[in-house]
């Protein structure tokens, strides 16, 4: 069984990295890109559960999220990244230091399961792209179904952001950026499932409809917040909504 991160287990609470990091991609935001930023204005939950969910079409997805956000919560963001970033010599430090966890991504992975759970019964923020891997032009895939049943099974209010032209500025399977991109960051508004009135069924079959339809009303949420070129996987649900 994987061990608690300490933040878990102590304080939680902005460390020095983390205030390092949230002003570096302030100042690199402004600078590298044209950032427009909507929704940072809206008064944050200061406490309790909290769970962010993004569309993922770019590595610098999390940290643009995270620099703006994180301050104005006034708490640190605890993102499920994939496990290989917690390994590697260089990342690994990083992706630690600002409060993330690993998860497998080729299948269940309970030890991220029971961490993601702690996170929100101890009244921390959780963050995910439901997607769980990056997309290649940017549009919605499919998402999987793990933070929704997270969400369901928590009552925690879910918390949508659009990331809108990230992956012009550092495309998939590139390491150089590609300076002065059009960027837009979105944020909605808090809601949970239960006000759509999705509760979780006992039975099996019933679990998986209506985690089927969990995920995609957070798919459909992070929609309402792209450009319609970005609805991908999603254009039918979120052209409906």
């Amino acid at each position: 069984m994987t061990e608690q991160p300490a933040w878990l287990r102590g304080e939680d609470r902005f460390n020095g990295f983390m205030r390092f990091a949230h002003a570096l991609t302030h100042v690199l935001s402004r600078v590298l890109i044209s950032l427009t930023v909507e929704g940072l204005d809206r008064p944050w939950p200061r406490e309790g559960p909290l769970i962010v969910v993004a569309n993922h079409s770019s590595a610098l997805d999390a940290p643009l999220i995270t620099g703006f956000l994180a301050p104005r919560l006034g708490r640190p963001i605890h993102w499920m990244v994939k496990e290989e970033l917690t390994y590697d010599p260089v990342l690994g430090p990083i992706v630690r230091a600002y409060g993330s966890f690993g998860v497998h991504r080729s299948g269940v992975d309970t030890d991220a399961y029971r961490i993601a759970r702690a996170v929100l019964e101890r009244g921390l923020v959780l963050a995910s792209h439901p997607e769980g891997t990056r997309s290649r032009d940017g549009v919605l895939v499919r998402a999987r179904s793990g933070l929704a049943r997270l969400a369901l099974r928590s009552s925690a209010p879910i918390l949508p952001v659009g990331v809108i032209g990230l992956e012009r500025f550092l495309p998939r399977d590139t390491t150089l950026p590609r300076p002065f991109k059009r960027v837009g960051l979105r944020l909605g508004e808090p809601f949970t499932l239960a006000e759509t009135g999705m509760p979780l069924p006992t039975d099996a079959a019933d679990q998986r409809a209506a985690l089927e339809r969990a995920t995609t009303e957070i798919m459909v949420r992070i929609g309402r917040l792209l450009p319609e070129r970005q609805w991908g996987a999603y254009a039918a649900e979120i052209g409906a909504s």
